[in-house]
């Protein structure tokens, strides 16, 4: 029997460059938009050539791991938010599979942000969160009231990522919204601005569960309203 055998290739120092930045990126001890050692001390830390640090460095830049800032250096790439969003709209049709499945990604970020507002809250950060209360009271939209009100408490996480993905998701779900052109009464319904009201009075007593149950109730009902517009539209 004959078979075909591949000489045994070596890893390229480059190579072994490039997994060393992956694995301190993967274990915490670099993050997002910290800045790289001068080409000069990584030569001097991995002990190779010029050469070997410049293809590593234009390797990780390709796959997006790095960005070079003219005149500043060489950073961790932010992660972008543009090519989430991107993501997000390039598969969101919509239908009533694209909504489920975008209204399970805010489900889990408001859970995690109403368990975390239960832990820090306190009056200063109660009253901020309260204030879209005042928005749906003066008559003001009750979209903008019900957006005010996610957005308040997801804010408190003070994670940049979760926010933005916040301001991505509501964007999409108004944009449906007001494409269906539906009356105040069942905006009322679905904003539910009584249940808003419950929240912040789990948040205040710092019970996480109820909070966290409210919140599920809350995007449970927005799903059935938007599945009853959507079937009442295709008929």
């Amino acid at each position: 029997m004959s078979i075909e055998l591949k000489p045994i290739k070596t890893k390229k120092i480059y190579e072994e460059i490039v997994d060393q930045i992956k694995q301190h990126l993967k274990e915490g001890t670099l993050k997002p938009g910290d800045k790289l050692p001068s080409e000069k001390n990584l030569i001097q830390t991995f002990k190779v050539s010029r050469a070997s640090i410049r293809e590593a460095l234009s390797a990780l830049e390709s796959m997006g791991i790095l960005e070079v800032r003219s005149g500043e250096g060489t950073y961790i790439s932010e992660i972008r938010i543009n090519s989430v969003h991107n993501a997000i709209i390039s598969n969101l049709l919509i239908g009533q599979s694209n909504i489920k499945e975008l209204l399970e990604i805010r489900k889990i970020l408001e859970l995690h942000a109403v368990e975390h507002a239960v832990l820090v809250s306190d009056e200063e950060k109660l009253a901020e969160i309260e204030k879209s209360l005042m928005y749906a009271d003066e008559n003001i939209s009750l979209m903008q009231a019900d957006y005010q009100f996610h957005y308040s408490i997801v804010l408190l996480t003070q994670n940049s990522l979760i926010i933005k993905l916040m301001d991505v998701i509501s964007e999409q779900i108004i944009g449906i919204i007001n494409d269906l052109n539906i009356g105040n009464e069942r905006i009322k319904s679905i904003c539910n601005i009584e249940e808003h009201v419950e929240i912040i009075r789990a948040i205040k007593q710092k019970d996480t569960k109820i909070a966290q149950n409210i919140m599920i109730k809350h995007i449970d009902n927005l799903e059935d309203e938007l599945m009853i517009l959507f079937s009442k539209s295709a008929s």
